[in-house]
């Protein structure tokens, strides 16, 4: 064989491999629950992403599932908003299937008046109660399949919101091969040497001022003050 045929050989070989997902990992269905409302997707190949509202930006690979789904939510009155995700992503090969996986949340959970929930489970077809949960915006802090055998492992984090009219929120959440900051869920293979990390951050501006607030403390010793200042140069004229 000549080295052009050689050549020839390798370029085709090179166009009929299959194309290579991030670490063998694959989207099974993710979801997206806004103050009770949900958008998602169940894995075909061809039904992902779903249709997702205006306020909603999404990287979300429909192969892969991993990327990031952004939502900003503006309040027009008190109450409290929740905003969630769930993901059921396999990291999968010729030597492994999504059965043989596992799951741990990792550092500590934000403090402050906004909530952050988070679940690991098996995602329903034989144990698991974590869609039922998302779907009531119930995530109970658990991890289902790390102290038992290997099985399909699926992930879910949700935000509640105190907010007052005028208050922008803006949640992130991101899924993808390389340790996040903060506090994170891992979903990880117990042959493949791959990790799906799933994390989220939560941005939400000051409430507005109110006409007629009475002010900080500060302000009322700076008002004291000046008063003070003039009373005793009126004293010294």
């Amino acid at each position: 064989m000549t080295w052009k045929n050689c050549l020839f050989v390798l370029v085709v070989a090179t166009f009929l491999m299959p194309a290579a997902q991030a670490g063998n990992v694959w989207l099974t269905e993710y979801e997206l629950r806004i103050d009770g409302t949900e958008f998602g997707c169940q894995i075909n190949g061809t039904t992902c992403p779903p249709t997702l509202p205006g306020n909603v930006s999404s990287t979300i690979d429909g192969l892969t599932g991993l990327g990031t789904i952004t939502v900003t939510l503006a309040a027009t009155g008190p109450g409290t908003h929740t905003i969630s995700s769930f993901f059921d992503i396999w990291i999968e090969s010729e030597n492994s299937s999504f059965w043989d996986e596992f799951g741990q949340a990792v550092g500590t959970l934000p403090t402050g008046p906004s909530v952050l929930r988070w679940e690991i489970d098996e995602p329903g077809l034989v144990f698991g109660d974590i869609k039922t949960n998302f779907e009531n915006d119930l995530l109970d802090n658990s991890n289902s399949t790390f102290a038992q055998v290997p099985d399909d492992v699926s992930m879910a984090l949700g935000w509640a919101i105190p907010m007052v009219a005028g208050q922008t929120a803006t949640v992130t959440f991101t899924t993808g091969t390389s340790v996040p900051q903060g506090f994170y869920l891992q979903q990880w293979d117990s042959v493949e040497p791959n990790n799906v990390y799933f994390s989220s951050t939560l941005n939400l501006t000051a409430p507005p001022p109110v006409d007629g607030q009475v002010p900080e403390p500060s302000t009322w010793l700076a008002m004291l003050g000046g008063f003070g200042a003039l009373a005793f140069r009126k004293f010294r004229s």
